[in-house]
């Protein structure tokens, strides 16, 4: 299965998450670096999805889901995804599903605060590289939020503006 999203909405959150997940175990982290390493992951990515979405081995098996579709219909969206394999979807199975996306909308997550260019992402230049996946698979260009506060520069894991402070202060 495939979700296809704008990979412009989500970069930002996975530079993000990739920041976190490497910040325990070095001193610095090269937020632009970072950047151009995600950017260059999903561009990869993007177009390994299509090349497997036109070749006759991987074609016939590969059921694609649009996100918006997926959020504003996860129980029908699974049920296709069933019936895309030949499959018949558990009532039980289907109850749960529903229970779940009732008690958590949204899956449970939060509101994301990165933004592009506190990895040095450059939006133009990557919804560039982005247009043959978001044309291939029929993707709709989603907004990217706005007044998404800067995440603050740092240096271990202390913000700079907090060390100049300390250091203007003494």
């Amino acid at each position: 299965m495939f979700v296809h999203r704008d990979p412009l909405r989500v970069l930002a959150s996975v530079a993000r998450l990739t920041e976190v997940l490497r910040r325990p175990f070095t001193r610095h982290v090269d937020r632009p670096a970072l950047g151009h390493q995600e950017l260059e992951r999903w561009s990869s990515g993007t177009e390994l999805m299509i090349r497997a979405a036109d070749e006759d081995p991987f074609a016939e098996p590969i059921f694609h889901v649009q996100y918006s579709e997926l959020v504003a219909d996860p129980l029908g969206t699974v049920e296709a995804l069933y019936r895309h394999f030949g499959l018949t979807l558990d009532p039980a199975a289907a109850s749960a599903i529903a229970r779940m996306v009732e008690a958590k909308p949204n899956g449970g997550y939060g509101t994301n605060h990165a933004g592009l260019d506190a990895y040095r992402i450059d939006s133009v230049a990557a919804r560039e590289r982005f247009a043959p996946y978001l044309a291939r698979f029929g993707i709709a260009r989603e907004p990217t939020p706005a007044g998404v506060p800067r995440p603050q520069p740092s240096i271990g894991s202390r913000p700079v503006v907090a060390l100049a402070r300390r250091r203007s202060s003494g």
